[in-house]
């Protein structure tokens, strides 16, 4: 037990330039400090806030220097420092050894002072951002423990949130849930993500009342304001409802966690998604994390998997009915774009199943970001019982995407990978509406690059505390995608180059790929619909059985100057979706350039 008690406080501690500094003082026995006073120099410091809550030196390996992060409620000048250590001198302030106190040592965010210990010495900096702050006190648990398991809540700790005005306060002691929260993030990045809940509604930030809150960790994006940016431009094209969010720092247990986004919840609510059927449910198209949820289905016409998020009702079969009724509408939109030629789909029949204007703006969003991950997750749809039509939204999760997924402003995605948003964009009255869209809100995407600049003004003086903390500016992104900017303004800068081109390069994709069955029907007949010197290849598979029928075809013959493909379907032998992608160029080289679905369909249907 000794052993492990003192291994557990050795791993507390970072060495500094042959010192041991560390930021919380843990109980510790007489062997520990034994141990101490036979090594190097022991040090730590922490201020008292306003809460009476103690915030914690953060020892930092790549400078050298303990920063005391401070909520933007404490008054620099009137820091008090509590300092443990044999403390020879200070140079600036007041150092009073009886009382372990140092003041009078900072006037402002960003000044130093160098502590002279016994062997050596330390240099304490005091920095403060001007966004609101949130102090998380846990209650019979710690920090490691909630990171332990995610879908574990720990209830009754307290939570202390403080406006810049002051003008939003929120005092809520031993009453708040805590669980973690995140997919890929949570497992590939060390700042977390998490849930908070209070015992009642309650305004964060200005926002209106509820009970649950997300602490969003911005992790994988260096600039943290391609979520806000995106939820600007869901603002700006009036989605029906967009989740609202508040840059604020956060602390928890004393120690400094960074720059998070405090939001709403994708749930129902009165100031939320307003549903109010007993047959209501917000559903999540997810094809990676399904299985973790408790109600799921596999839609074989999306080839994807559908989640309950949210449920007007509690009651288990009304929850199934539900669901099923929500697959049922589901299906039968995908039938109407499978079985009507393109040419054929009336807005007014869609109207009869979709609100159109949500699923035009959601592909606008989620396309001109280049959201890939809208694609197959966090992709919300929501319907209000068998009585209303489908709804797209809210839109959600775009930390991976605007340039930092090595993907450029002149890409495209959606309508390549979507069998949604592929039917919809070949019918002409949906993407004619998409293009009335574009051109209505043209001002909207056209500032989005000063909206990513003004947020990350905004929070400059927080990020420069957040990368000091988590120091992974210059290095390798954990996901695998672009690696993080050298400086914050560089992140800033990049974004904005991103958005920039994006406004240029950006027009709405329609599927050219005609494809049609041959007379006698063994042959699909494939139309580039297009005319090219470059080499196309295409790519056949079912959905049905992911790619293990995938085939390569190159051009059959050539019709009036397009390239023609004959796919024998002979070799395809499952009835369902086939997915076809039209290549251009050869090997590395070589990229998608269209794509469309054939269904395949068992004539019942």
């Amino acid at each position: 037990l000794l052993t492990l008690a003192v291994t557990l406080w050795l791993a507390g501690m970072v060495g500094i330039g042959g010192l041991k500094v560390q930021a919380a003082q843990p109980e510790k026995t007489v062997e520990e400090t034994a141990l101490e006073s036979e090594g190097t120099s022991f040090f730590q410091c922490s201020v008292t806030d306003q809460n009476g809550n103690l915030v914690f030196g953060y020892p930092a390996p790549q400078d050298g220097i303990v920063y005391l992060f401070l909520p933007h409620t404490v008054e620099i000048s009137d820091l008090q420092v509590q300092c443990a250590g044999e403390i020879r001198g200070v140079s600036r302030g007041e150092w009073d050894p009886a009382a372990g106190v140092l003041r009078s040592a900072f006037q402002k965010s960003g000044d130093t002072v160098t502590v002279q210990l016994a062997d050596g010495e330390v240099r304490i900096r005091a920095l403060q951002s001007d966004l609101p702050s949130i102090q998380l006190e846990l209650n019979q648990t710690t920090l490691q423990t909630v990171q332990s398991d995610k879908n574990i809540k720990y209830p009754g700790n307290s939570v202390y949130l403080t406006n810049v005005d002051k003008s939003a306060d929120v005092t809520a002691e031993n009453c708040v849930e805590l669980k973690g929260r995140g997919n890929s993030s949570w497992q590939k990045y060390e700042k977390k993500g998490y849930q908070i809940k209070f015992s009642e509604k309650t305004s964060v930030l200005g926002m209106p009342a509820a009970k649950k809150w997300i602490l969003l960790a911005n992790a994988s994006d260096d600039s943290m304001v391609r979520n806000m940016t995106a939820m600007e431009l869901s603002r700006g094209l009036d989605m029906a409802y967009t989740t609202r969010f508040q840059y604020a720092d956060l602390w928890i247990d004393g120690d400094y966690q960074g720059t998070y986004l405090v939001g709403e919840k994708v749930e129902i609510g009165e100031n939320r998604i307003s549903l109010t059927d007993a047959g209501g449910v917000v559903m999540e198209e997810d094809a990676a994390f399904y299985m973790e949820e408790d109600h799921y289905f596999y839609d074989a016409l999306l080839d994807t998997h559908f989640t309950v998020k949210e449920s007007v009702s509690e009651n288990e079969e009304e929850i199934a009915s539900a669901m099923t009724s929500f697959q049922q509408a589901v299906d039968a939109l995908m039938l109407y774009l499978y079985q009507t030629p393109s040419d054929q789909v009336t807005t007014e029949a869609l109207s009869a199943m979709i609100d159109v204007d949500s699923f035009a703006k959601y592909y606008l969003i989620t396309e001109y970001a280049l959201n890939r991950e809208a694609n197959n997750s966090s992709f919300y749809w929501y319907r209000d019982g068998e009585g209303d039509v489908l709804h797209l939204g809210p839109v959600w999760d775009f930390d991976t995407c605007m340039g930092n997924e090595d993907l450029g402003a002149d890409q495209y995605f959606a309508h390549f990978y979507n069998p949604l948003m592929n039917r919809l964009l070949a019918a002409p009255a949906f993407y004619d509406r998409v293009c009335a869209l574009k051109t209505q809100y043209r001002s909207v995407f056209a500032g989005l690059a000063g909206t990513a600049e003004r947020f990350g003004r905004q929070i400059d003086s927080s990020a420069y505390m957040n990368y000091i903390r988590w120091n992974t500016l210059g290095g390798v992104n954990p996901k695998g995608y672009s690696d993080f900017s050298a400086t914050y303004r560089d992140s800033i800068s990049g974004l904005k180059s991103w958005l920039n081109a994006r406004y240029k390069a950006f027009a709405v994709q329609r599927p050219r790929l005609d494809v049609r069955l041959s007379e006698d029907g063994t042959k699909l007949i494939v139309s580039a619909g297009r005319k090219t010197n470059r080499p196309l290849t295409l790519a056949v598979w079912s959905s049905e059985n992911g790619q293990d029928d995938l085939q390569w075809y190159p051009v059959t013959r050539v019709s009036d100057g397009e390239p023609v493909f004959e796919i024998d379907l002979a070799p395809y032998e499952s009835l369902g979706v086939y997915l076809i992608h039209l290549y251009e160029g050869n090997g590395e080289e070589a990229h998608i350039i269209d794509a469309s679905l054939y269904d395949r369909l068992p004539p019942a249907l």
